[in-house]
Order: structure tokens, then C-alpha cells, then sequence
């Protein structure tokens, strides 16, 4: 039998308590993309002494999978909510409706990687918005952050 469990056993604060059976297994697929502002702010630290671009493809794509269970779990405990609240809140120049940006972060690396998240059919799409290499990136008030 599968059980959801609430969120406190992956965080250890609370003895697991279930919820409710699932019937079937649930499948949570996401596609990758990235817009070009992204693809482009890849390179702005430049290049190592191997030419490669010190942000690389594989560094983000292990960056987004190191997060995707927290981020699942934060859409089923209602933590974020994937399109924007109002106009400007939680990010700024997003207007309501619109497809909410949150931020991965990597403390070790100083990565920061800006998404957003598109619900489809069957899967997510989680589109990077841009990446960059920053100690004190700030967030929008309330914006939602994965810290990995």
C-alpha cells in the first residue's frame, strides 16, 4: 500500500502520521527548458583555463534535481503555489496569474537558478529564467527558495 505522509517525516520534526491511500502511484515528470536570457547569462562569469563556461548545462541540470523532490513536496503541501498571486507579489513585473518564478540555490557553489513552473497535462515544464553565480543573490519578498 502507498501512503502520503505528511510533510514533518522528510523534515524529522513529527512522527509520520498517514493521510490517505493512493490508488495509483502517482508520476511526476518535468521537463527541462531554458529561455535564451538564461542560455546567455551561462557564460557571463566567463571561461576556465579548459574554455568551458564556468555555469554549465550539467551543474544546472544537477542543481534542478537535487530540488525536485523538495519542490514536489512543497506543491503538495500547498507551500508554493506555481502561478502568481497578484500583480508584482511574490516577483516583481509577474502579473497575476501568470506563472510564479521561485529560486534553487545551491549554498556551496553560490548557484542561483530562477524558474518557473508550467503545469501541463501530464507533466510540469520548469523553465530556467536565468542563472548566476552570486554569495548574496537576494529574493523577492515571499518569493519561494529551494536552498540545496
Amino acid at each position: 500500500m502507498n501512503y502520503i505522509k505528511t510533510f514533518e517525516l522528510y523534515t524529522g520534526h513529527k512522527r509520520p502520521e498517514s493521510l490517505t491511500y493512493i490508488k495509483k502511484p502517482v508520476e511526476i515528470r518535468i521537463d527541462v527548458e531554458a529561455v535564451s536570457h538564461a542560455i546567455d547569462r551561462k557564460h557571463r562569469h566567463g571561461v576556465d583555463d579548459n574554455m568551458r563556461s564556468i555555469i554549465s548545462n550539467d551543474e544546472i541540470i544537477e542543481n534542478i534535481e537535487n530540488s525536485i523532490e523538495e519542490i514536489t513536496i512543497a506543491l503538495m503541501q500547498d507551500q508554493f503555489n506555481i502561478y502568481q498571486d497578484r500583480d508584482n507579489y511574490p516577483t516583481h513585473g509577474v502579473k497575476e496569474g501568470e506563472p510564479n518564478r521561485f529560486i534553487i540555490r545551491n549554498k556551496e557553489t553560490d548557484l542561483n537558478i530562477v524558474c518557473e513552473l508550467k503545469a501541463g497535462d501530464n507533466e510540469f515544464t520548469l523553465t530556467v529564467i536565468t542563472v548566476m553565480k552570486k554569495k548574496d543573490f537576494r529574493e523577492y519578498r515571499g518569493q519561494f527558495v529551494i536552498e540545496i
